[in-house]
């Protein structure tokens, strides 16, 4: 559309620039209806009484299709979950061993200094 005639154009009229990375834009692009695919004449078919065999067979068959697409995104989802899971424990297991180690570290500075500071105020602490 050239630039004059949209600039007199309403707001709403206007086009829209899209983002490139719009996430919205491309989960509308993934999800395709499978009736609108198989060009059927409405998008909710008819009661499968109204139907002729080969509709009831597309139907029969595009409920199929949906039913695994749900069940192939639970497992994905319950495998993700699972992984972030033992992660997750991979994770706080090393930092435990860190922390471990900066303690130990923590305390040998500690003993390191406490014998130096005895030694610079004398042998004998007590009386």
């Amino acid at each position: 559309m050239p630039k004059k005639i949209e600039r007199d154009l309403p707001f709403k009229q206007k086009q829209r620039v899209s983002v490139l990375n719009d996430m919205t834009e491309q989960d509308k692009r993934r999800q395709t209806n499978l009736l609108t695919k198989l060009s059927l004449p409405t998008k909710r078919p008819f009661k499968k009484a109204f139907m002729n065999e080969q509709e009831k067979q597309i139907h029969t068959m595009v409920q199929r299709l949906a039913h695994l697409d749900k069940e192939y995104a639970k497992k994905k989802q319950e495998s993700r979950v699972r992984s972030a899971e033992r992660i997750r424990k991979r994770d706080q297991k090393i930092q435990d061993k860190r922390d471990a180690t900066k303690k130990e570290i923590k305390k040998a500075a500690y003993k390191k200094g406490g014998k130096a500071a005895g030694k610079a105020a004398g042998k004998g602490r007590g009386k």
